[in-house]
């Protein structure tokens, strides 16, 4: 199976560092960077749109839904709890985008998260390193860099390998052993609940 699938790839040839849980590209600093590694050989792909919560406007929340979302799905979804957000000019409801999740070891961090990212060019980026005959049959045997340059609409951002840092081999292989141990899934994305603790554990 290859590492993103047809829709994803597809959406990456359109025009157009976390201590949490979760790495997010757009959180990076204006000319910062992170260094990780892949944790699994395919990455899970959805469609996400954020509301504005009707209880603080301030505060927002993704909705995630495995296909293409209609108007109906995401006002469904968000029933009273939310407003769906503007785009950035503030002109139309922003749009459901596609967005790529996966499994990391973040070295800054020095633990498991996941990678998500709705960005066309670090899609576009991802796959073709994936492609690649150098990588494709080993693609957890690289380390990957994610940069970003700029703000708002003028932010750019790129993807790189680079060697594996192998002399943390066994921290990161304890680390995701640990975490798969403890129930994660990463398919809870959707239904909004942790992919790190298994419901039986919240409750």
């Amino acid at each position: 199976m290859p590492l993103l699938s047809s829709r994803a790839r597809a959406e990456g040839t359109k025009s157009s560092s976390s201590t949490d849980n979760y790495l997010n590209p757009s959180k990076l600093e204006d000319g910062s960077s992170v260094r990780f590694c892949l944790l699994q050989t395919e990455s899970f792909d959805f469609f996400e749109v954020w509301g504005a919560l009707t209880e603080d406007p301030m505060k927002s929340r993704p909705y995630r839904f495995l296909g293409d979302p209609t108007s109906e799905d995401i006002s469904e979804a968000m029933g009273t709890e939310a407003t769906r957000r503007l785009n950035f000019d503030g002109t139309a409801p922003d749009p459901a985008k596609l967005a790529i999740a996966i499994a990391v070891y973040n070295y800054d961090a020095g633990k498991v998260q996941i990678l998500q990212f709705s960005q066309k060019t670090l899609i576009t980026q991802l796959d073709q390193i994936a492609q690649m005959e150098d990588y494709r049959d080993d693609i957890l045997g690289w380390d990957f860099v994610i940069s970003r340059e700029g703000v708002k609409k003028n932010t750019v951002y790129s993807l790189r390998t680079a060697p594996l840092r192998k002399s943390l081999k066994k921290d990161v292989e304890a680390a995701w052993e640990e975490v798969r141990e403890n129930g994660f899934d990463i398919s809870r994305l959707i239904d909004g609940t942790d992919p790190f603790t298994p419901p039986a554990k919240l409750a």
